[in-house]
């Protein structure tokens, strides 16, 4: 039987996280930079361990405004270097996994600039890193000698190549469950884990829908 894992992002301030968890193996626990708060990270991450789900620190950039979705420049990236270290250092949270929010996720992945601070918090922190294959992803992990772990969206529109569609063109957000469920198994034979995001309404719906789909094609949902 192929595994898979089915992950979402959470802890960013939405009233549908507790729900999310009935369906997921992993949760991305906002770290309270982009959005939420340390508080509303602490308290999801309890109600993780008690149901079994692993744990991600979700790391981003300190933007609120763009809930860390705009990309930094240099000097952005070294303003904010301290709150991101500040994240990577929340061993308190007990976590299993680290994954890059918003715009951290496509800077670390194809802006070699900003590689070298990260490898050394992964480095610090030695757990496996979830990201893109098709990106620096799996070199960071490789050069912080930690395990990298694949990952696919199910409610994200790819182009051609298999990339993630930019917000705002057409087909970028999959916003139908049932849509979701057919993007989740097309993906997931490909990779390790499917990620739903969770700051989206429907949300839920589209995380219940997708697990069935797994299920009911033959997948084990685990986090093993």
């Amino acid at each position: 039987m192929p595994c898979i894992d089915l992950a979402a992002d959470i802890g960013e301030g939405f009233a549908w996280d507790s729900d999310l968890l009935e369906f997921i193996t992993t949760a991305h626990v906002c770290c309270g930079a982009h959005a939420g708060s340390p508080e509303l990270a602490a308290s999801l991450s309890a109600q993780c361990r008690e149901q079994g789900i692993r744990i991600s620190l979700h790391i981003g950039y300190p933007d609120r405004e763009s809930m860390g979705r705009r990309s930094a420049s240099a000097a952005e990236f070294e303003e904010w270097s301290k709150v991101l270290e500040d994240q990577f250092a929340m061993t308190a949270l007990q976590p299993a996994a680290i994954k890059f929010h918003g715009a951290l996720y496509h800077d670390s992945g194809h802006r070699p600039e900003f590689t070298q601070a990260l490898i050394d918090w992964l480095s610090t922190l030695g757990r496996p890193l979830i990201g893109d294959p098709l990106s620096l992803h799996p070199q960071l992990a490789a050069k912080a000698g930690i395990p990298f772990i694949s990952e696919g969206f199910a409610d994200r529109g790819l182009d051609p190549a298999g990339r993630l569609l930019a917000r705002g063109n057409p087909g970028a957000l999959i916003e139908s469950a049932d849509e979701a469920a057919v993007q989740a198994l097309r993906v997931a034979p490909k990779v390790q884990s499917l990620c739903l995001h969770g700051d989206v309404a429907g949300c839920v719906a589209r995380a219940a829908s997708v697990r069935h789909a797994l299920e009911s094609a033959g997948y084990e949902v685990t986090n093993a």
